[in-house]
């Protein structure tokens, strides 16, 4: 017999070695991918509640940030209503019986002047109303850096500060003219028709108008209407402003404050806003 040559018996045994090694390799092959499989397996799960935590980590981050910014937006509202409050109050107490005066006694003028161009008698005589006025303590600085350092806040809310800012310190500055003027007027001890020229801008012995004082009374008016009426408004914005941050929270956001004015502050002390047109149409938000 040329070459090598395997009996029957030989045979089998290799082919059991043979089918046992493969099966080994089979199964080693096997370990190895079910290895590989749970170890990819893990490592997505792993990623999963990783990117799972960091998502339930910035929504509780934001939901922190949101519910600080709606009580920073509460405690502006309230300095803003505390604002409109005290220029109410100031106008009722204060203004308005000044200025109502002062109305009735230029009505009484005007009816006089008609009755001397009918014979009448020429002498008026009238009392001036030479009350003094104390600007209201000015708060606006505090809301001022309530609005710009702590509330994500743009538009009309940011005019209307600024706005009411510089109404406040022109009706502080008129305010304290008038004070000077009567101070002034005192101090001349004016009488009859050099009181009336004064008090009312009429021309006095000389020929010359001095239209202060009755400018000076329009202003403290005009002025006090502005600070309720721009108070009010960012009071109202920053209500809506709150109302954007609740939405944005979603599910058990914290309140934001409602404002509410008696219906006699509304019709008596509160602006019509017909001056204010300009403003009013610059809706919040844009």
């Amino acid at each position: 017999m040329s070459g090598m040559e395997v009996n029957g018996k030989e045979l089998d045994w290799l082919n059991t070695a043979f089918y046992k090694i493969c099966m080994f390799l089979w199964e080693f092959v096997g370990k190895i991918a079910t290895l590989e499989s749970n170890i990819a397996v893990a490592a997505i799960g792993s990623a999963g509640g990783a990117l799972g935590a960091a998502w339930w980590l910035n929504n509780r981050d934001k939901k922190k940030e949101l519910k600080k910014e709606i009580q920073n937006t509460n405690a502006a509202i309230g300095m803003a209503f505390g604002v409109t409050n005290t220029y109410c109050t100031f106008k009722d107490q204060l203004v308005n019986p000044i200025t109502t005066n002062y109305a009735r006694a230029s009505e009484q003028l005007d009816a006089h002047h008609n009755a001397v161009a009918d014979g009448g008698n020429p002498v008026f005589e009238f009392e001036a109303d030479f009350r003094f006025l104390t600007p209201p303590l000015n708060t606006s600085f505090e809301l001022h850096s309530q609005l710009y350092e702590k509330l994500t806040i743009v538009g009309r809310p940011l005019h209307c500060l600024i706005t009411l800012q510089q109404t406040i310190h022109s009706l502080h500055t008129s305010i304290l003219h008038r004070n000077q003027l009567i101070n002034n007027a005192k101090a001349q001890q004016l009488q009859d028709l050099a009181l009336s020229a004064f008090y009312f801008g009429l021309v006095d012995a000389e020929g010359n108008t001095d239209e202060s004082y009755p400018n000076v009374m329009k202003s403290i008016q005009e002025l006090t209407d502005d600070c309720i009426f721009y108070s009010n408004l960012l009071a109202e914005d920053l209500g809506i402003h709150g109302k954007i941050l609740q939405k944005e929270y979603g599910r058990n956001a914290p309140k934001v404050m409602r404002i509410h004015l008696h219906d006699k502050t509304k019709e008596t002390l509160l602006p019509s806003g017909e001056n204010h047109q300009d403003i009013l149409s610059w809706k919040y938000p844009a």
